[in-house]
């Protein structure tokens, strides 16, 4: 995002902006594929007393349970250049396949509303680019809950809410998969000390 202002086009501008935001998000807000990718300005996303929220209704979500949470804070300067500034530059282009982009909050390089399967692509490849593995939003998902469950484990269960579980056992599976990498990490480092005092 940082890097927009000085891309060699508004277009490739707002699309390096785009794509920053959506990796952001992603990382904060680890929503489904099929619910990141609708998210519509005045009826998903909202904004109350100068604060942006969430509001996802039931029938949208696979477990059936109405879904309400805060935009991260952390990105709330950021939607708003996203909304004011780089959204309308893909907003006004326009080609042979271009949809109506109506209030869609993510905006294709052509004009349309993003696709799940474009939104997906854009992910994977930009998080290749930068972190050297690529991350898709089903992984934004898995590592949100391990970590919650490895840095925190007292409070896991509250991974479930915000992965969008009905029931823990679904979200159980990360606490134990914390918990095995803490006891590998645990296991190495006993091997290394070890490893050491015998060469002392």
């Amino acid at each position: 995002m940082d890097c927009a202002q000085s891309a060699s086009t508004p277009r490739l501008g707002a699309i390096m902006f785009r794509d920053g935001l959506l990796i952001a998000f992603a990382s904060l807000r680890p929503l489904r594929l099929k619910n990141l990718a609708v998210i519509e300005l005045h009826r998903h996303l909202l904004r109350e007393q100068g604060q942006w929220r969430l509001s996802f209704p039931g029938e949208e979500l696979k477990n059936g349970d109405p879904l309400e949470m805060p935009w991260p804070n952390a990105l709330a300067g950021r939607l708003d250049g996203w909304l004011s500034q780089w959204r309308p530059i893909l907003c006004g282009l326009r080609s042979r396949w271009a949809r109506q982009v109506g209030n869609a909050l993510w905006v294709s390089s052509h004009g349309s509303p993003m696709t799940m399967q474009g939104l997906y692509g854009r992910l994977v490849e930009q998080t290749k680019a930068a972190f050297g593995y690529p991350v898709n939003p089903h992984l934004f998902r898995d590592i949100a809950a391990t970590t919650l469950a490895d840095v925190d484990p007292e409070h896991v269960r509250i991974a479930a809410p915000l992965l969008g579980h009905r029931d823990f056992r679904t979200t159980e599976r990360y606490y134990l998969h914390a918990n095995m990498i803490k006891a590998t990490r645990r296991y190495q480092q006993e091997l290394l000390r070890l490893r050491y005092a015998r060469k002392e």
